[in-house]
């Protein structure tokens, strides 16, 4: 709680927006301009921490599509859900098809991780999916590591995202 402060999120905005287009956000966060998105990525990677099952109230599944340029992280797309396994897959593909310049696709290895990689190249042919084990480091530790980007202003939510509230309050 509290390791991810409200002022520290920073926006980009849709292409096709006018200059001065600014969509309501999420009290008590930054209140300075949205930016574009830049013109080149030094790399595009979808993130997938799954769960076990599908259930009414426990863990969702977190698939991200992050893009990096220079130190800024841009959050492009997010799946977000209580899913069964199956939609899982459909999602992780959809994403796939969305974002096909994401090639680092990093899976964690840990619930239905395995299953997600075994069935995405044996059903499907897709090959150089990334099984990421993150070992004894609990999600907290893990979350550290982005924590310097986000202090210091170089990470950006899609301005006018309707989830960007939760998002930020989960932080």
């Amino acid at each position: 709680g509290g390791m991810f402060r409200r002022l520290d999120w920073r926006f980009w905005k849709p292409d096709g927006t006018a200059g001065d287009w600014r969509a309501p956000r999420p009290r008590n966060t930054y209140e300075g301009p949205a930016v574009p998105l830049p013109a080149r990525w030094d790399r595009q990677i979808i993130s997938v921490d799954p769960t076990f099952r599908h259930t009414t109230k426990g863990s969702k599944v977190a698939m991200h599509v992050w893009g990096a340029a220079g130190a800024g992280r841009y959050l492009l797309d997010r799946v977000s859900d209580r899913m069964y396994f199956n939609d899982c897959v459909d999602a992780l593909l959809s994403l796939m098809r969305r974002w096909p310049r994401a090639r680092e696709r990093v899976i964690e290895g840990k619930a239905n991780g395995d299953a997600i990689v075994s069935t995405l190249t044996n059903r499907h042919g897709i090959t150089g999916l990334i099984l990421e084990n993150p070992g004894s480091d609990n999600k907290e530790q893990r979350a550290r590591a982005m924590l310097p980007y986000q202090r210091a202003g170089n990470v950006y939510l899609p301005e006018g995202a309707d989830w960007l509230e939760d998002f930020i309050e989960e932080h």
